[in-house]
């Protein structure tokens, strides 16, 4: 949440500096994504990874930031991440035809056992990914 309003507000406002804090924190969680081909759960000081499961949340808020600073900066490694990002938050996504109740929820922690929200599927978790994937474009 900070990140995105740290770019949010530096684009809404014109103001480089909230954008350049949001970068700050977004390039760590970038390259340790690119490193580890999974963003952590949770991190450490100095952005190290603490956690074996993955926040399905705050994977899509993470790549929903990524576009922005895409957008804001030219980076394009931001947008690729992004991407890759989705394709991972999509493949957790649930489709079941026996259970339609649930069906295109998307879980808080992947494996499901994981600390955030644990085998549960949390309403503004499909709303990140939602704004997510459909930020990529076509």
């Amino acid at each position: 949440y900070v990140l995105e309003g740290w770019v949010m507000a530096g684009l809404a406002l014109q103001e480089q500096r909230y954008i350049d804090a949001a970068e700050r924190g977004a390039r760590a969680l970038r390259e340790s994504f690119e490193r580890k081909g999974y963003l952590a759960g949770r991190f450490r000081t100095g952005w190290r990874p603490a956690a074996r499961w993955r926040c399905v949340t705050g994977d899509a808020q993470v790549g929903v930031v990524w576009l922005a600073l895409s957008r804001a900066t030219g980076d394009t490694r931001y947008h690729d991440a992004a991407r890759r990002l989705a394709e991972q938050v999509r493949k957790t996504i649930e489709v079941r035809e026996d259970w339609p109740e649930i069906s295109g929820a998307v879980p808080g922690s992947w494996p499901r056992w994981g600390d955030y929200d644990a085998y549960s599927y949390p309403t503004h978790a499909a709303k990140f990914a939602i704004d997510l994937i459909t930020g990529l474009g076509p």
